[in-house]
């Protein structure tokens, strides 16, 4: 969070733009510009989900397709508790035993179910809103957690899922190479530039200085694997 304060005082973004994956982080840095007085509208965005609900994530690329569909009944808990409260119930108590009797794991391990003040992130015993629905998974040594953020009475009938449509079965993480749909030659111009410009930026200077010298290079290895998988994937057609 300190991280992304920190880019939002050197960066004077008009608006800023956080994923409800780590919805945490996102309510404490919006909490945070508000304290600080900072000109900068935080948005929410709809967490980005395979077609079974599950939350896409770099490190779900660990788990195989039948390990995917299996964590699938995490969210489908955490979204059926919504359904529930929308229809009146509110004791988290009951909410929460519901939801865990629902996730069958054979190759995880349920860490928790909680629903939580969206204010102050305390369990709460009666449902009130703004909350959250968090669950977590581990296996493989590795701790997945999804969570449903309600902040309203529209979300809380209809969810965030609305729209991110959603079937049974998992696709590949989605990429959005600039080659295949974007302009490559304005692409590498660019980077070009960038490169270019790159030689007078102290690598000590300021933070903006210094996140310039590392993000540029990775995008320039970023811009490069998407160039080689490209070619690689046109030769095996």
């Amino acid at each position: 969070m300190e991280q992304a304060i920190r880019w939002i005082c050197y960066s004077r973004p008009t608006r800023s733009y956080f994923g409800l994956k780590d919805i945490g982080q996102a309510i404490l840095v919006k909490r945070a510009v508000a304290d600080l007085l900072l000109d900068c509208e935080i948005r929410f965005v709809p967490t980005v989900r395979y077609k079974n609900g599950v939350p896409i994530s770099s490190r779900l690329r660990r788990f195989n397709r039948s390990e995917l569909d299996e964590l699938s009944c995490l969210f489908t808990a955490l979204n059926r508790s919504r359904e529930e409260i929308a229809r009146g119930a509110s004791s988290v108590k009951d909410l929460v035993a519901s939801a865990t009797s629902r996730i069958e794991f054979r190759q995880f391990r349920l860490e928790f179910v909680r629903i939580v003040d969206a204010d102050n992130f305390k369990d709460l015993e009666q449902v009130k809103l703004p909350f959250l629905i968090i669950g977590a998974a581990m296996a493989h040594g590795l701790t997945v957690s999804d969570s449903i953020y309600v902040p309203d009475q529209d979300t809380l009938l209809n969810g965030y899922h609305r729209r991110e449509p959603w079937r049974s079965g998992c696709s590949p993480i989605p990429r959005m190479p600039p080659i295949a749909q974007g302009r490559p030659d304005i692409s590498i111009v660019k980077m070009r530039d960038a490169l270019s410009a790159l030689i007078g930026v102290e690598a000590e200077g300021t933070p903006a200085e210094a996140y310039c010298r590392r993000v540029v290079p990775h995008g320039l290895l970023w811009l490069y694997r998407e160039i080689a998988g490209t070619e690689a994937r046109a030769r095996k057609k």
